[in-house]
């Protein structure tokens, strides 16, 4: 739902007419159904295009000279459906706050994707007191707000200066437990997964797993790395990392052939009707 018919429902109101999903979902004639479907399918289908292409045009080296705290960009001709995801894609390259505004009429629209220990509510809240922000409102990790293009600077100024009041200097992600690459059989997923549905508040556990090598790795679909991990014990899994291919973790899952760390949750699929388990590389460390 989350990764395949959600999105699918939801290009509409990214790019298209947001009255085509809620006809989807209201209407009880099949004909109809099918249209919307097939046209939902090809609407998400251009999103994803335009996605890709406004990424590859980012400059993700000045990005990271410039060495903001809270990265902010102004990308101009994009639909404000796309900011979203373009804030979520910025964030997780980085692993920093990030907010991509768009112009709409006088103003700037943006959209907020934060980090675990930046509250971006709680900035959008204190930001419209102080009447630097228009208008806005969202949680702890995702906010969408409101401003005038003449005040960008000095909202920039305001964010990189609350972030330094409040923020705790610790980008590694967490993890549950450090485990052997050998502990990651079909016994212990099925322990792992007695405590499901994963979400927000009771998140899929992350693992450092220590003292593996990449056996051999490949770009899928231009856009993930899939590799085989080995063990000093000679025990071998697949995973699959889907950070940006242009990251860092990626650049190392496809040439590093030292020894590494990583940081990665159990996941389970189906292939040829069978269950198998893979890793999802969040991090390497080296």
């Amino acid at each position: 739902m989350g990764f395949l018919i959600g999105p699918i429902i939801n290009s509409s109101g990214r790019i298209g007419d947001p009255n085509k999903a809620v006809n989807l979902l209201a209407t009880n004639n099949d004909n109809l159904v099918d249209k919307l479907i097939n046209e939902l399918i090809e609407l998400n289908k251009k999103r994803k295009i335009i996605e890709e292409n406004i990424i590859k045009n980012l400059d993700f080296s000045k990005i990271n000279n410039e060495n903001k705290n809270v990265i902010t960009l102004i990308i101009n001709s994009v639909n404000e459906g796309l900011i979203g995801i373009i804030a979520s894609k910025i964030k997780e390259y980085f692993n920093k706050p990030s907010i991509i505004f768009t112009q709409s009429g006088n103003f700037l629209k943006g959209s907020a994707r934060s980090t675990e220990n930046f509250n971006m509510g709680q900035l959008i809240k204190l930001g419209i007191d102080k009447d630097i922000i228009k208008n806005g409102g969202g949680h702890n990790l995702a906010a969408g707000l409101l401003i005038e293009k003449n005040k960008f600077n000095e909202f920039n100024d305001f964010i990189n200066s609350f972030y330094k009041k409040i923020i705790i200097n610790n980008n590694i992600k967490k993890y549950l437990s450090k485990i052997s690459l050998n502990a990651v059989n079909q016994n212990f997923y099925n322990e792992l997964s007695q405590m499901e549905p994963f979400g927000s508040c009771n998140e899929n556990p992350v693992f450092l797993i220590e003292n593996v090598t990449i056996v051999k790795s490949s770009v899928i679909k231009n856009k993930f790395v899939s590799c085989i991990l080995k063990s000093k014990t000679n025990k071998s899994i697949n995973a699959i990392s889907f950070n940006l291919i242009n990251s860092e973790i990626s650049k190392y899952l496809l040439n590093y052939k030292k020894k590494i760390k990583i940081l990665a949750q159990i996941k389970q699929y189906s292939w040829n009707n069978k269950k198998k388990l893979q890793l999802n590389i969040l991090d390497v460390i080296i």
